[in-house]
């Protein structure tokens, strides 16, 4: 019977504090009011948005702030190119997700992309294509200008960026050292290229008024920006609204090289996975993921502190005369915050949220208008400015992509993440029964009774008569484990233990690049355990099993054939019974062979073998009782950096041996489910602390009911018993409800 256990499943990125996800993590202003709370950068949007419009991807929630409707403004791209950025961002986030829980899923190399990427690869290839379009053409002035970033590079990076497909696929259709090399080359090469885009030094260029879609004379944010009406987030003051500032001042502005990143990100995780599928348990190229998440923590940090952002408490003036660069008597306030990367701003030049009282003082300057405006309440005026500044910010911050970007981040970091439950490979299933003999039923019938539980059923005292079968059979199981890997050379270890007896199946081993190994093991393995003391008990059911039965049993009470065909039909169906009772000590015996397999010649790459184990009972007669065997597999794999290992529990499951069996009437099963349900009738309200003490030591995991189910009869006859003996006079009067006089039944 099968652990509900999740194959694969690692200690996911232990988050502390000040982590990317967590917190804005430096974007410091006193503009932030307690509305823009972190929550969004644990959700975020979506990571593969539908086809949704441009306000609804970048929300940070479905009902939002509906001040961005109002203020939103595209300002670099077409509102569509920022759709298919965002979209891109999703796909990279999936592609990571994949990376960490996909590769584990599928056997061979020409499988794995086709999981962790889907069916979408081509599409996120046209998205970046056009993405890339629009770049060039945006950025095309940095090509005479003073400070160009990666303008350069990133024009030669485009040139290349079908290098890493090739070489995949070659890889695809053969693992041979050429194109393993090949691999690896360009895995240096991309973490060159990430270590310059990464660094945030190298997203500053020269500043012009036209790649931000500035129009004169359109009360633009860049006629607004200047200290201190607008700074960065960090405080930083700015000028961007002197037109002589232009070509001479800098912004940090990566969005010149976005498309390469978001690209270079993407082969970045296909050369990881198709070079080393097993790189997790083997430890490979983690280190340099390591280096590119630190790398990329610091560009987050970097473009969050280079949204710029308005000061409404300039504008309010502390109840002064409002002020605005753009009007010397203003209706309003300047609000909002600009994203310059992805070039998206929430921003409104004359905000009025508040109402404002006109002043005349007649001065020849004012030329027949007012002389000043003022919040006629400058505290309500001020509170309703912060608040909408920080939505406005937020938005900014949705736009920008910044959350999604942490997304990736913390996925990357899951790959990190040494210490496991389960493996990528090693994922046990049910068992399934094959019949080798079956004897009886026995000359002589069997009597049994109910013992402490037939006290309270209908009938008490009753006995059943039942008839003994005898059967040898066998439990078959596959499982994978991975074969010797092609770059790392690595054998991980594993070995199997069935009911305490350890079989070991591979040992971990390095192989050096000029020797030779297996890359599977070949020879099977043979073992007899004999336990004179084993943990054994009755097995009654309600008539005999069929191999359909025996494997329904064994996978936890899933619908079997039969069953699914009876509902089909609407046929009556009764679902055969089996009980494990009166656990106790007695001899158990069985056999296991184990084989291995592995096709190194098929044209998929397959990275993974195939282990067959199979279970017998021995001696029927002598070891008839009932077993339930605990079958663990463990696998030894790399858990640091410098290439230590441990072992670690890869996958375990129950097999139940069932030697010899009684079965018995539906009248003893009847009988018992009463009795039962009348104990549970006792141990309602105020008396059940007595039961729940003893089930707390009773056996809770999937694999284990059966054990559980023949524990409980002792578990509630000893709660019966701390009941009479901590409250006797109410044990007394409860236990009278379920007993006759003269101890016929009762309830």
């Amino acid at each position: 019977m099968k652990a509900q256990l999740f194959p694969g499943i690692r200690q996911i990125h232990t988050y502390t504090p000040g982590d990317l996800l967590l917190a804005e993590d430096g974007l410091a202003t006193p503009l932030m009011t307690p509305s823009l709370t972190p929550a969004f950068f644990v959700a975020g949007p979506p990571a593969d948005p539908a086809d949704k419009d441009l306000l609804d991807i970048i929300k940070p929630a479905a009902d939002d702030y509906p001040a961005l409707s109002t203020s939103l403004q595209v300002l670099k791209f077409d509102p569509e190119d920022v759709v298919k950025y965002h979209k891109i961002l999703g796909s990279v986030i999936n592609f990571a997700t994949g990376i960490v829980w996909g590769v584990g899923a599928v056997l061979t190399v020409a499988s794995v992309l086709k999981t962790v990427f889907g069916d979408k690869e081509d599409t996120t290839r046209k998205q970046l294509e056009s993405i890339s379009e629009r770049v060039d053409q945006i950025y095309g002035y940095l090509a005479h200008a003073e400070r160009q970033g990666l303008h350069r590079e990133a024009v030669e990076w485009r040139g290349t960026l079908d290098k890493v497909r090739n070489a995949v696929n070659n890889a695809r259709i053969s693992r041979s050292p050429s194109n393993l090399d090949e691999l690896v080359r360009l895995k240096g090469e991309i973490d060159g290229n990430l270590a310059l885009m990464l660094d945030p030094g190298n997203g500053v260029i020269s500043f012009q008024r036209a790649a931000y879609g500035y129009v004169p004379a359109s009360s633009h944010w860049i006629d607004c920006c200047a200290s201190p009406y607008m700074t960065l987030t960090d405080g930083t003051p700015l000028n961007y609204k002197d037109p002589a500032q232009e070509l001479r001042s800098e912004i940090w502005d990566p969005g010149h090289y976005i498309d390469v990143l978001l690209n270079s990100l993407t082969d970045r995780l296909m050369l990881l996975a198709t070079t080393e599928p097993a790189f997790r348990s083997t430890g490979y190229d983690l280190t340099q993921i390591k280096n590119l998440i630190s790398k990329l923590g610091e560009f987050i940090l970097r473009w969050q502190n280079a949204i710029i952002v308005a000061d409404p408490v300039v504008g309010i003036n502390g109840g002064r005369q409002l002020l605005n660069p753009l009007d010397r008597v203003p209706p309003g306030i300047v609000v909002g915050a600009v994203e310059p990367v992805v070039g998206v701003a929430f921003y409104e030049p004359y905000w009025a949220g508040f109402p404002v009282t006109t002043i005349w003082h007649g001065s020849i300057l004012a030329k027949g208008q007012p002389d000043e405006t003022k919040a006629a309440d400058p505290a309500v005026a001020l509170a309703r400015a912060v608040d909408l500044q920080s939505q406005l910010t937020r938005g900014a911050l949705a736009a920008s992509g910044i959350g999604r970007l942490k997304e990736l981040r913390a996925r990357l970091q899951d790959l990190l993440a040494w210490t496991s439950v389960g493996s990528d490979f090693v994922n046990l299933p049910d068992p399934t029964f094959t019949l080798v003999d079956l004897q009886g039923p026995a000359p002589v019938m069997e009597t049994v009774d109910l013992g402490f539980v037939g006290t309270y059923s209908k009938h008490p005292g009753r006995k059943y008569e039942g008839l003994r079968y005898t059967q040898t059979f066998e439990k078959h199981f596959r499982f994978d484990m991975p074969l010797r890997t092609d770059r790392s050379l690595i054998q991980l270890g594993y070995r199997m233990e069935i009911d305490g007896q350890n079989i070991p199946l591979t040992t971990y081993s390095v192989t050096p690049p000029e020797g030779h190994a297996d890359r599977f093991p070949t020879q099977p393995v043979s073992v007899e355990v004999q336990h004179p003391e084993g943990t054994v008990y009755d097995v009654y059911q309600s008539e005999i099993f069929t191999s359909w039965d025996e494997d329904q049993f064994e996978g936890g009470d899933v619908i079997g054939p039969k069953e699914a065909l009876a509902l089909v039909h609407g046929w009556p169906f009764v679902k055969p019974e089996r009980l494990f009772l009166n656990e106790r000590q007695g001899p158990v015996a069985f056999a296991v062979d184990v084989s291995f397999s592995a096709d190194l010649t098929s044209p998929d790459q397959p990275f993974v073998g195939h282990t067959d184990v199979t279970v017998r009972n021995l001696d029927p007669e002598r070891c008839r009782d009932g077993a339930i065997l605990d079958v663990r597999v463990y696998e030894r794999r790399v858990i640091d950096e410098s290439g230590g290992t441990d072992e670690f529990l890869a996958d375990t499951m129950t097999i139940h041996l069932v030697p010899s069996f009684l079965v018995l009437g539906a009248d003893y099963f009847d009988d018992r489910r009463d009795g039962m349900a009348a104990i549970d009738t006792i141990f309602g309200g105020a008396n059940s602390k007595y039961l729940r003490q003893e089930q707390d030591h009773l056996p809770f995991h999937p694999e284990w009911q059966m054990r559980r189910q023949a524990l409980e009869e002792t578990a509630k006859l000893r709660a019966l018993e701390t009941f009479q003996r901590e409250e006797p006079d109410t044990a007394a009067q409860v236990l009278s409800r379920f007993r006759l006089p003269d101890g016929g039944g009762g309830g």
